[in-house]
């Protein structure tokens, strides 16, 4: 056993994300790297072919109230959730339900890339401006996914995961502050 000074044996322990361990290490980076992969594929699809986007421009539905921004906090949230009640329902452990819920995590990270990369491509100029929130909702959903992911493929060196409690508190947090964004920095209704 190798003995390490104070500030070493820190910086040991913590070590830097690899490309061998960004699973087991980062989870929420790796989400995060499939999210814009995603997102980058579904936008060149939809610049390819237009008509995979949706067929109306962007336009404003929301007045800036916090009862929007709470309404879009809570329909987030509900979404949201899944990774953390497959992980709290150790999900993670059977062979059936592990798959099950790799596939529920699959479309929760997929789905919303997939519309905004296909609305992006379609409307480039148009969309960027009702979408500020972005980069904030997909940390959540990163966040949240990194979640089940860090309970699916622990790391090898048996660091415990992240914990689920603190996890689905960050969630939140990040989910509070895009819907607040997205409530108040988009265009918005006469």
């Amino acid at each position: 056993m190798t003995v390490h000074p104070p500030g070493q044996r820190l910086a040991a322990t913590s070590s830097s994300c690899t490309t061998r361990t960004v699973l087991t290490r980062c989870p929420v980076l790796l989400v995060g790297l499939a999210i814009a992969a995603v997102t980058l594929f579904a936008t060149i699809a939809s610049a390819l072919v237009p008509e995979l986007g949706p067929g109306r421009a962007p336009r404003p539905t929301l007045h800036g109230t916090p009862t929007e921004a709470l309404t879009i906090f809570l329909t987030n949230g509900q979404t949201l959730i899944a990774p953390f009640i497959l992980a709290a329902g150790r999900w993670h452990t059977g062979r059936v339900t592990r798959h099950v819920g790799d596939l529920v995590v699959v479309a929760l990270v997929t789905a919303n890339a997939t519309m905004i990369g296909l609305a992006l491509g379609r409307y480039p100029t148009q969309l960027p401006g009702y979408l500020p929130h972005l980069p904030l909702e997909d940390g959540a959903v990163a966040i949240a996914a990194g979640a089940w992911v860090a309970r699916r493929a622990p790391a090898l060196d048996g660091t415990p995961a992240p914990s689920l409690a603190r996890t689905a508190a960050l969630t939140a947090a990040v989910t509070i502050a895009a819907a607040i964004v997205e409530t108040y920095a988009v265009p918005h209704k006469s």
